[in-house]
């Protein structure tokens, strides 16, 4: 039985791969996609047209317009355009930065104060030792 190199195992199951990234993510995929003998598409919203990532793909797609929640993490809109490509397959999102601020962090416990009160003292019975005799 012959082993089959990464490049025939893939160029057997599909031929086309849309890249859900962008940036220089997406050229690295795309040099990737190119060395195992796969077309790539690259996905963009309207304010990435002119991006340099779209102009090393071997097709470009616009998704959405700027904003990245009707874009860039719209699913049926990437799942629309590989369709419309015939990828057979999709790489996905690998970081997406967000552009909202983190959640606030939790609230802080008080401090104590003073007027806590002390721990009641133990009887006397657990405190004697065993060298007194009991």
């Amino acid at each position: 039985m012959m082993l089959e190199t990464p490049e025939q195992s893939a160029a057997g199951r599909f031929d086309t791969v849309l890249i859900a990234n962008r940036g220089e993510i997406a050229v690295r995929i795309q040099r990737a996609c190119r060395e195992l003998g796969l077309k790539t598409v690259a996905i963009c919203s309207e304010a990435d047209r002119e991006a340099p990532y779209g102009s090393t793909a071997d097709s470009l797609l616009c998704i959405g317009p700027s904003s990245a929640a009707k874009s860039y993490l719209n699913q049926d809109a990437i799942l629309l355009a590989a369709s419309l490509a015939g990828a057979g397959a999709i790489h996905p999102v690998t970081v997406f930065y967000r552009k909202t601020p983190p959640s606030p962090p939790p609230p802080k416990r008080p401090a104590r104060s003073s007027s806590v009160r002390p721990l009641h003292r133990l009887p006397s019975w657990a405190t004697r030792s065993r060298q007194s005799g009991r």
